[in-house]
Formats: C-alpha cells, sequence, structure tokens
C-alpha cells in the first residue's frame, strides 16, 4: 500500500509561500485535517452499520461549513497533491482515474454564494457540495460498467478503513439507477474519503459522453464573459425545439441500450443521434472527441 503521508496533514509541501515555511503544511490544511478526522470516523461507521445513507444524510453536519471557512488555495493545493497517491491506489484495484486540475479558490466562493443563497434548481449545492470535490476526478466506463465500478470503489474505502457514499442512497435522487435496478442516467457520482489523504473526493463514473459535456460544460461557464462567441466550443446540450439536442439524445439511447439490449428501436434511435449531431454542428467541423463518441455507437 501506497502511503500519501504519515499523517493526514503532513503528505508534501503547502503551497508555496502559504506558511513561510516549505517543510509544513498550511494552517488551513492542519485545521481541515482535523475537523475532517473527527467527523468522518463517525460517518464511516454510519455507512457502515446504515442501510441508505446518502449525501443529504452526511450534509447536515455544520462541519462542512467550518471547513468552507477555512479555505484558501494553500488547502485546495493540498487536496490536489493528494490525487496522485489516489490514482495509484486506484490502478492497484482496477480502476483508471483521470483527476481534474486543481480548484480554483474564486470557483469555491461562487459555489458557496450559491448555497446561501438557497437556489431552488436541480443540481442545489449545499456547504457539503460546497467543500467535497477538492479532490476530484471521473472513470469514464461503459453504462453496465457503472455498477461495478462503483463497487470497486466501496472496497477501496473498507481497505482504507474510510467511506464511500453513493449519490442516489438515501433521500437523494440523482443516483444513475431505479430501484428496480434499471439505468436512469449514465453518470454517477460518489463521495470518497480515505484517512489518508485528508481531503473527500468527487468522483465521476460513466459514459465518455457525460465527461466531454461536462467539460464543455464548465469552460463555457468559465470563459462565456471573457471570449469571442467564435472561440467557445458549441454546448452540447443544444436546443430540443431545434432538433439539436445532442446530450439527451445519446444519453436516451445509451439507457435503451443498457436496459433493452435487444430493442428493435436502437437502429433508429442511432441514427437520430447522427442526425441530431450534424444540425449541431451545422457549417463546422465535428469535434474529434465527440466524433469518437459517435462511432462507439452500436
Amino acid at each position: 500500500m501506497h502511503a500519501l503521508s504519515n499523517t493526514a496533514v503532513s503528505s508534501r509541501p503547502a503551497h508555496p509561500g502559504a506558511t513561510g515555511s516549505s517543510d509544513r503544511p498550511s494552517a488551513s490544511v492542519v485545521k481541515n485535517s482535523q475537523i475532517l478526522a473527527s467527523v468522518c470516523a463517525d460517518i464511516g461507521a454510519r455507512v457502515n452499520s446504515t442501510q441508505g445513507l446518502g449525501v443529504q444524510e452526511i450534509s447536515q453536519s455544520p462541519c462542512w461549513h467550518d471547513i468552507y471557512l477555512n479555505v484558501d488555495q494553500a488547502y485546495l493545493h493540498h487536496a490536489f497533491q493528494q490525487m496522485d497517491g489516489l490514482v495509484t491506489w486506484c490502478r492497484e484495484n482496477g480502476i483508471a482515474l483521470t483527476p481534474r486540475k486543481e480548484k480554483a479558490e474564486a470557483r469555491v466562493h461562487a459555489k458557496h454564494a450559491i448555497a446561501q443563497a438557497n437556489c431552488p434548481r436541480v443540481g442545489f449545492v449545499d456547504d457539503f457540495k460546497v467543500v467535497s470535490d477538492f479532490m476530484a476526478g471521473r472513470v469514464n466506463c461503459s453504462v453496465v460498467d457503472i455498477a461495478p465500478t462503483v463497487e470497486k470503489f466501496r472496497q477501496l474505502a473498507e481497505k482504507h478503513n474510510g467511506w464511500c457514499v453513493v449519490r442516489g442512497n438515501g433521500n437523494d435522487s440523482y443516483g444513475a439507477h431505479r430501484k428496480d435496478g434499471s439505468y436512469k442516467d449514465i453518470v454517477q457520482y460518489l463521495f470518497l474519503y480515505l484517512p489518508e489523504t485528508g481531503h473527500v473526493t468527487e468522483l465521476q463514473v460513466g459514459h465518455t459522453l457525460a465527461a466531454v459535456t461536462f467539460t464543455v460544460d464548465s469552460f463555457l461557464r468559465d470563459n462565456r464573459t471573457t471570449l469571442p462567441p467564435e472561440q467557445l466550443p458549441i454546448d452540447l446540450w443544444g436546443n430540443k425545439e431545434k432538433g439539436t439536442d445532442l446530450y439527451p439524445t445519446i444519453r436516451d439511447y445509451l439507457l435503451l441500450q443498457a436496459n433493452t439490449p435487444d430493442s428493435p428501436d436502437l437502429p433508429a434511435r442511432r441514427q437520430q443521434c447522427l442526425d441530431v449531431a450534424d444540425r449541431l454542428f451545422a457549417g463546422t467541423v465535428i469535434p474529434p472527441e465527440v466524433k469518437a463518441i459517435l462511432d462507439s455507437l452500436a
């Protein structure tokens, strides 16, 4: 087993200049690691003993707001540094994890502002959601491989005396599966805590379509007001009224394929995906990552 650190707070130097000493963790790392160590032991006991414990239940703790109050770029940098070790552990457990880039402090504060406004929208972020993705990554897989991959993360958490909470458990309604086991989405989110890292990790497990689409979403969110339109990628969600709603069309095809692999409607639905893509990218070249997804449909 590859140790990230002797303790949760001393694995690697903090962000340069954060504390004035390169061989000690920043104050934010120390404080938040202590908070997590105290609360996550209890969460782990509840996860291991309670069926259906989900994000809605664990997000009730005031600790997540306390963690937010200590967030600075040094803390975010420390979280990003832990990803190398997590990627290695995942690889040893048959999981190909792609890490996300280091989180920006400004984005954390923007998400917190949404949480404070109690915005009534799908995907509403509370304090837990604000501070639970400083370590983050994705695993690309077919829809039918989502559940086996999630199980591998559960086993990894058990091996490290941590915990793994899957969206859709408990009172959470955003999971990838229905109660009968059928698929209702092409991506599953889960949250993993390993004591060695000192951070909660947000994980996205699902089809490449989700990863590509959400990457475009993030770029548009961060650059829509600063770049001219011709330098922005095309939004893959498209417009249903114009017949350019590419993400929903491919998603629905993939769900039909996963739930009813012998459906006679699959060839027509595949052609519909290709037609929608042609309309969305009319007059321009389909990006290679999108073309690869279209070519993989069978």
